[in-house]
């Protein structure tokens, strides 16, 4: 049964969350006919404060714009103006979890999952594009795993809009408070700059990092190509390596290195997807194998008098290389190879 606005909630006594800023708890309609259907209110906890009144305010306008939307909670009622409780009613979904509970549970179904974790990271990309290409831009500004709610089905909802920012709207930032979950939030976030889609996305990206690895994210941005490279962390699975073109497009100190919208993850995404399923292998996998068959272990060497059939200048010479195994003769540039593999290891 969907509410309509300006409807009476009774409460079930059951709580379904706390935070700094509120509570959610579950209610039912009371109305007669009322089908017993369950839904979550979320209380403002500070009533007292004008800018938690007028942040809270912000929250529900940037919901009730997102009404429907893919990926993204349903909000059907609110509190008016005057009244002395300040709340919202949204959608429960009974069986969901906190992307959280899964994720840094022994059962995470999407550690060492790269396919799986993709996919997960793509429903959250698709949401933050909803709000990004919205009629007013809106900016989360708080991704992390336990703003993100998951479903039985595998679908997601983002939740908890209450640090949001419309593009080119007022920042409301409450005293002393840090925007953003400790080691999730960009850096523009963390110190209350403008944000944009980069932000959140940048943000999903660690959200990804920890689906797949089982683990909070880390502070700051070098980590993820270093000590807890994917090669590191996943040294036995080389098909997860290929999740850096993600992250070195994504979670980057400078905003002008990131992807600037979800359209352009997307078509990582995609790209990133063709081939994992492909069976292709990554880059840093690729100097000493076969691109024809695949194979490796020092059984290509350098193929005789190859230049006049390749058409290759004599000024350049770049290898040559034959595989023994199938056959396959190809030029292969080390000092491009080289380059991007030195380039991704000293990132900085």
């Amino acid at each position: 049964m969907r509410p309509k606005r300006n409807s009476t909630w009774k409460p079930t006594g059951q709580t379904l969350g706390s935070g700094g800023q509120g509570q959610v708890r579950l209610v039912t309609l009371d109305a007669p006919g009322s089908d017993g259907t369950q839904f979550a209110q979320k209380i403002l906890r500070n009533s007292q404060s004008d800018q938690a009144r007028t942040r809270f305010k912000q929250e529900i306008e940037a919901l009730m714009e997102l009404i429907d939307e893919p990926g993204i909670i349903n909000v059907y009622d609110f509190s008016i103006e005057g009244e002395k409780k300040h709340y919202y009613v949204m959608d429960y979904h009974e069986g969901a979890k906190s992307l959280d509970k899964i994720i840094f549970s022994k059962s995470n179904p999407f550690h060492g999952n790269t396919l799986g974790s993709l996919g997960l990271f793509e429903r959250i990309v698709q949401a933050i594009e909803v709000c990004s290409t919205n009629s007013r831009p809106i900016f989360h500004r708080d991704i992390n795993p336990k703003n993100i709610l998951f479903l039985e089905d595998g679908s997601i909802r983002l939740i908890d809009f209450g640090v949001c920012q419309f593009e080119d709207g007022q920042i409301i930032t409450l005293y002393g408070e840090a925007v953003g979950a400790r080691n999730y939030a960009s850096p523009e976030c963390e110190v209350g700059d403008v944000a944009g889609a980069y932000s959140d996305l940048y943000s999903a990206a660690k959200v990804l990092w920890s689906a797949i690895t089982s683990r909070p994210a880390f502070p700051r941005e070098d980590r993820v190509f270093n000590d807890m490279s994917m090669q590191k962390v996943f040294p036995e699975i080389p098909e997860t390596w290929h999740l850096s073109h993600i992250f070195e497009r994504t979670i980057r100190k400078d905003v002008q290195y990131r992807c600037q919208s979800a359209s352009h993850v997307s078509f990582l995404i995609t790209n990133i997807r063709r081939i994992i399923e492909g069976g292709f292998p990554p880059v840093e996998q690729t100097i000493d194998h076969c691109p024809s068959c695949g194979w490796s272990g020092g059984i290509i060497g350098n193929y005789s008098d190859p230049y006049q059939r390749f058409g290759v200048s004599d000024n350049r010479k770049p290898p040559v290389l034959h595989c023994t195994m199938c056959g396959f003769v190809f030029v292969r540039d080390y000092a491009v190879l080289n380059t991007f593999i030195s380039n991704r290891m000293g990132f900085s």
